[in-house]
């Protein structure tokens, strides 16, 4: 009976602390916008939690509360499906729009359907499954390439298909018919079994490793930019970094329950226990974020200080720093972002994978000599640039291009096309 009563409680501690660490990622999961409905659900169901902007100590209490300000930090990017529906309507060939666009927003944040032919004919039984899938191809035709994808293999197969590239018919092969062989890196028995040099499986490989696998991903949710997370600026080399909300304006009050109301007293006790549980775990989340940042900056220095290019950085190098599982790291940066020099910049922005051909500053530099030199009239796309680079050997995205364009302050193709005689 006494071992019984010991293994009681020991059994339960296990089982608050798992509760309690769902709740923890949960919350570092959230973008502010998330967090903030969150949070809101709670104090309805908490009468000991209240939510006040007067209470917050973040960076947010020492700008003006007015829409106008929060309004200059929104980043009038389009959603995937907006940049979809703009090529519908452009579309110049016999196509269900009606269809198409239902498509574009079927979506998921990485770009694919997630939806089987047979569950959209629910919505739209006028349509056939070949209607369906002929939108679909067309749709899978749109930028950014490798959109509508049902899966990272046809995905990488849709963006193969759209490249003149030296080894594009092989990396179509190994794709279609020896992924998992890929996956696992068993680069000597496939160059045996399909008679080629391993050389040409290496540089198949590099080509397929170029691509996105998450085409729609350069798209961020809205919320990410009208509720920035982190203010950095930068004066005379020096770095200033703050969180826009450290508490969100939530507090515990019991000063409107007296210690007499004995017949509540277990009612608020596990209310209490839930109000400091979500205390606690939003002041973890502000401390990871804020240390974060910290470490971002501080690899991406010359960036804030000098406005040089970003570096290569990957999310290991960050959880290392800071004895982080990568894992933790990848949920924090999830829809965040900051605000630097009246932008706002996602934290994802900062994570550039180094390139495996050349230096960065070679493939910028070939990039501005590109463009210099193209045909005005007929100025070169991004996925134009990303075929000529990827044909003289460098391993480059098309997302890449487009993030060094804006760097260098360049212009899009459909801008920098003349249409003088």
């Amino acid at each position: 009976m006494k071992m019984k009563q010991e293994m009681r409680p020991t059994l339960k501690q296990k089982q608050v602390l798992t509760m309690k660490q769902q709740q923890d990622l949960k919350i570092l999961s959230f973008s502010s916008s998330e967090l903030q409905t969150y949070i809101e659900e709670q104090v309805e169901s908490n009468p000991l939690l209240e939510q006040d902007i007067q209470y917050e100590t973040g960076y947010i209490q020492k700008c003006e509360r007015n829409f106008e300000l929060m309004m200059n930090y929104v980043i009038q990017e389009q959603t995937l499906s907006e940049v979809l529906q703009e090529q519908i309507h452009q579309y110049n060939k016999p196509l269900f729009v009606d269809l198409a666009v239902f498509l574009a927003d079927l979506l998921d944040d990485n770009g694919y359907l997630p939806y089987s032919n047979k569950a959209i004919q629910r919505y739209f039984p006028q349509y056939s499954y070949d209607d369906i899938e002929e939108t679909i191809n067309i749709l899978q035709s749109f930028e950014p390439s490798g959109v509508g994808a049902r899966n990272l293999q046809e995905c990488l197969l849709i963006q193969l298909a759209n490249l003149a590239h030296p080894y594009a018919k092989l990396a179509i092969l190994l794709v279609n018919e020896y992924l998992s062989e890929l996956a696992q890196h068993k680069l000597t028995i496939l160059a045996k079994k399909l008679d080629v040099a391993i050389t040409d499986i290496q540089e198949a490989l590099k080509l397929i490793q170029s691509l996105h696998p998450k085409p729609g991903s350069m798209y961020a949710a809205t919320a990410v930019y009208l509720n920035p997370d982190v203010y950095v600026a930068c004066e005379d080399g020096e770095i200033t970094i703050e969180l826009f909300r450290n508490t969100y304006g939530l507090r515990m009050n019991m000063e409107d329950f007296p210690a007499h109301y004995e017949e509540m007293k277990d009612y608020l006790k596990q209310e209490k226990k839930k109000a400091e549980s979500l205390l606690n775990g939003i002041k973890k989340r502000s401390d990871t974020l804020l240390h974060l940042t910290k470490a971002i900056v501080a690899h991406q220095l010359p960036f804030f200080t000098e406005g040089k290019p970003l570096q290569p950085l990957t999310m290991k190098t960050i959880a290392d720093a800071l004895s982080m599982h990568e894992s933790t790291i990848s949920r924090c940066v999830a829809s965040k972002s900051m605000i630097f020099q009246n932008q706002t910049i996602p934290l994802k922005y900062f994570f550039v994978h180094a390139l495996s051909n050349g230096s960065v500053k070679e493939v910028q530099e070939r990039l501005k000599e590109l463009i210099r030199n193209e045909d005005h009239k007929k100025p070169y796309s991004d996925q134009k640039l990303c075929d000529i680079l990827l044909h003289e050997g460098y391993t480059i995205s098309r997302r890449t291009i487009a993030k060094y364009r804006d760097e260098f302050k360049i212009p899009s193709a459909a801008k920098r096309k003349s249409y003088e005689s």
